[in-house]
């Protein structure tokens, strides 16, 4: 587990030097999961706080009520009000940030995008003699991971070679790498008379494509997740448990 969910309690509870403040606020700053770590700790402790805070004012009504001083009533009923005032405030204050987190969902749907994206292994090049050290070096690019590379290459190559089949898939491939995932998608469907090897894979790369434009992609994760004999069948479970 990231060392910075160990923290969480120590930066609420302020026991954090000055340097470990700053540097978990700037974690905070770029991991949402931490964010929504420190969220749920903040709704745990105001729900635990209200509950004390109803235990205390009722034991204080109790006793209050057992004396026969008015004004021991009114200070004992007036301080309870003030507990349950700031217990609301500080609920009040967790449940913005459960709304803040969950309006920010589409970070959620490009992080899942990314995570389910695989690095698909690279096949042998098969193209033409002329064409053969520029499509060698698209290939590993994409391999290699160095996408921006891979788009360069590609664009050297002629119309017909980047309309093969497994060119035309890792060029989409690199396309939802780089999180262009209207292009990737685009690129997925049209690739033509695709392979039994590829056609799965491209069904689901379509997906994550889908995924990260925030589309609905639930009832076609099921199917697959319904499919045992589909490659992806087990991805798809494991993503709708996420989702």
């Amino acid at each position: 587990m990231n060392q910075n969910y160990n923290l969480i309690e120590p930066y609420l509870d302020e026991e954090l030097s000055l340097t470990e403040k700053n540097n978990f606020i700037a974690e905070l700053e770029k991991d949402e999961s931490l964010r929504r770590a420190v969220a749920e700790e903040k709704a745990t402790r105001a729900t635990l706080y209200l509950m004390m805070t109803n235990r205390f004012s009722e034991r204080a009504k109790k006793e209050a009520a057992s004396s026969n001083s008015p004004q021991v009533i009114q200070l004992a009923t007036s301080y309870a009000w003030r507990k349950w005032a700031i217990a609301a405030s500080v609920l009040g204050f967790a449940f913005m940030a459960v709304l803040f987190i969950n309006s920010n969902k589409s970070t959620d749907y490009v992080a899942l995008s990314a995570k389910y994206t695989y690095d698909y292994p690279t096949p042998q090049v098969q193209a033409a003699d002329t064409e053969k050290a520029i499509s060698d070096a698209f290939y590993s690019a994409v391999k290699a991971q160095r996408y921006d590379d891979a788009m360069a290459q590609y664009q050297q190559l002629s119309a017909t070679t980047q309309q093969e089949p497994n060119v035309a898939f890792f060029h989409a491939f690199v396309l939802l790498k780089k999180q262009n995932f209207k292009g990737a998608s685009t690129a997925f469907q049209g690739i033509a008379s695709p392979s039994d090897e590829l056609r799965e894979p491209i069904e689901w790369y379509v997906l994550m494509s889908q995924l990260g434009e925030k589309q609905d992609i639930i009832a076609k994760l099921k199917a697959i997740a319904g499919d045992n004999k589909h490659s992806y069948s087990a991805k798809a479970k494991a993503l709708l448990e996420e989702m």
